[in-house]
């Protein structure tokens, strides 16, 4: 996406007359052609690569604890809002225990918190695959391998859940979308502090009832690329599986021209 076409996705989540059908409709005609994963030879990682799996996270279960944490200023929610909605029997948008008080604002802003990101459900992808940062925080130190997908083989079914992730200093205030029972109720999953702009990032956004299970994209992987450190053992394992698949393998180089690396095809 270009700047101008980012501004007008951004304009278009914060418009409360925008659905979320048409904000996707926007989105999937932007969704880069090569999206990747990046990811260590932990436990899973068959799961990843030679099953194909892309398990859909909680929230809850990200490394920056701002990341999809929706911030809402409840004293201004329930000024303008909270006691209309009290008086006409409609209850909050969502469960209170019989024991919160509507005056106890962190035991509201908390339980809203682990309601939200029950629901919600996410998957992360960059458009790059030579940022040195990202090897170093998501593929073990560069010892383990990035996944490139083909997004234009992915139906648009299940690629109008793929999101741009905007970046900007302040945290999303999801309090105008609560006050007005806005369309597009997880904004705050596509808002991240400036400093995680490097990454380029897109990600699935979904409630859990709209995909029920992991995704299998199996059929989209287009190439592989092996960290500088990968293990031997592990990158013969991943080369006997790319050779049978027809799938490209590369390997990440010290580019000694400058502080970068450079991909070299090894299949």
């Amino acid at each position: 996406m270009n700047s101008k076409t980012k501004k007008k996705y951004v304009d278009m989540l914060k418009n409360n007359e925008v659905s979320m059908e048409e904000i996707m409709q926007f989105t999937v005609k932007y969704v880069p052609e090569r999206l990747f994963r990046y990811m260590g030879f932990g436990e899973y990682w068959k799961n990843n690569l030679i099953n194909g799996e892309i398990h859909l996270s909680k929230p809850k279960e990200f490394n920056d604890p701002f990341d999809s944490v929706p911030f809402v200023d409840f004293r201004k929610f329930w000024n303008d809002t909270g006691s209309k909605i009290l008086k006409e029997n409609k209850g909050f948008c969502f469960e209170l225990d019989g024991n919160t008080r509507l005056s106890d604002e962190y035991v509201l802003y908390k339980e809203m918190i682990d309601v939200t990101q029950e629901e919600m459900r996410v998957c992360c992808f960059t458009e790059q695959n030579e940022s040195l940062l990202m090897w170093a925080h998501y593929a073990d130190s560069h010892k383990g391998f990035c996944i490139e997908y083909n997004t234009s083989k992915i139906p648009d079914i299940i690629k109008q859940y793929i999101f741009p992730v905007n970046y900007q200093e302040n945290i999303y205030n999801s309090t105008y979308d609560l006050c007005q029972n806005s369309n597009n109720m997880f904004n705050f999953l596509l808002f991240k502090n400036n400093i995680w702009k490097y990454e380029k990032e897109w990600r699935i956004a979904v409630y859990r009832k709209q995909i029920t299970k992991d995704l299998n994209f199996s059929d989209y992987i287009s190439s592989v690329f092996l960290g500088i450190k990968c293990e031997e053992k592990n990158k013969k394992e991943v080369c006997e599986w790319a050779e049978k698949k027809g799938i490209n393998v590369y390997q990440e180089r010290v580019n000694y021209d400058g502080f970068n690396i450079k991909m070299e095809q090894i299949i």
